[in-house]
């Protein structure tokens, strides 16, 4: 999420959610949130936990999905497709995705590995 997102937020979005959680002053309670410096921090790995999600890992998980993808760019080497896939692959393997400057960074680097491949 950027760091705005609560000024950005269009209140007919806290009107539905108010009213499914029966919660009159949920904008209020939103505009509080994360005035101490690590409760989103937190929130996150509670969210993550009951998700069982993980967070990236970038000198892990990086080679494992290079070589991932530089197999499924042998087939279809169109930088928006393998994107697609890599969030794909990210979702089922229940890691929470990276910034989507991140991956199109992995994916940029592929293109050039491939090229070179072929």
């Amino acid at each position: 999420m950027p760091d705005n997102w609560k000024e950005n937020l269009p209140i007919v979005i806290f009107n539905s959610i108010s009213e499914q959680l029966e919660y009159d002053i949920l904008f209020v309670a939103l505009a509080d949130y994360g005035k101490r410096e690590q409760t989103e921090t937190e929130h996150l790995r509670q969210i993550l936990i009951h998700l069982k999600f993980r967070k990236w890992q970038p000198l892990l998980d990086s080679q494992l999905v290079e070589r991932w993808l530089v197999e499924k760019g042998m087939v279809h080497d169109k930088e928006r497709y393998l994107l697609d896939l890599l969030c794909q692959k990210l979702y089922q393997k229940k890691i929470l995705r990276p910034s989507i400057n991140t991956l199109e960074a992995i994916v940029g680097n592929i293109r050039e590995v491939l090229m070179k491949e072929t």
